[in-house]
């Protein structure tokens, strides 16, 4: 708490650090003996609904092609080309699959599988949570709760090894009440 209290002092922070707070600051939800701090300029992405839109206005510009990518097809040069398609890059964004993407073959990441629990909260919450795993609050009374990091399991199987970690840690740094409604898993490239 001391070395957040005079980081927040500092101009290299003072953008995204909004608080330090005490112990008894938003202990209605969550156990944090020594405070903690809220963050400016912080927030989430939710994929699904991301992609879904950009989708949708790529499609309504007539730039949405759906189709596998085959990398030999590429041409690098002072602009990109891909059998009919010219531009002046590429963004490779493919997740696990970048292990077969040539381009990338030299990069230290590996897969690791990871597990998140949807809940159903017996109260409202607003607040993103970030203590050994996060709580994500999505919708009325529900959250996203995780995540898990598994470096040898990659199948994308949820396991009750996981969801018994994310509840122990749920149980042990919050004070909410929740019911389990379902359990995901997935993988992702990670370094």
């Amino acid at each position: 708490r001391t070395e957040w209290l005079k980081k927040s002092t500092q101009e290299a922070y003072t953008n995204f650090i909004k608080k330090v707070v005490s112990a008894t600051a938003h202990q209605e939800d969550i156990v944090h003996p020594y405070g903690g701090i809220l963050l400016h300029q912080s927030g989430y992405l939710d994929v699904k609904s991301f992609l879904k839109a950009t989708r949708n206005y790529l499609e309504a510009q007539q730039a949405y092609v759906e189709a596998d990518f085959i990398y030999d097809h590429l041409r690098l040069g002072e602009h990109v080309r891909y059998q009919n398609i010219a531009a002046r890059q590429v963004i490779f964004c493919e997740g696990p699959q970048a292990k077969q993407n040539p381009f990338f073959s030299t990069l230290p990441f590996r897969l690791v599988k990871g597990e998140l629990l949807e809940v159903a909260l017996h109260q409202p919450l607003e607040t993103i949570y970030n203590r050994q795993i996060f709580v994500l609050p999505k919708g009325a009374n529900e959250a996203i709760v995780g995540a898990t990091y598994d470096w040898k399991d990659t199948s994308v199987r949820p396991t009750e090894k996981a969801k018994k970690v994310l509840e122990t840690r749920l149980k042990s740094n919050f004070n909410l009440s929740y019911i389990v409604r379902d359990q995901q898993a997935g993988i992702r490239p990670a370094t």
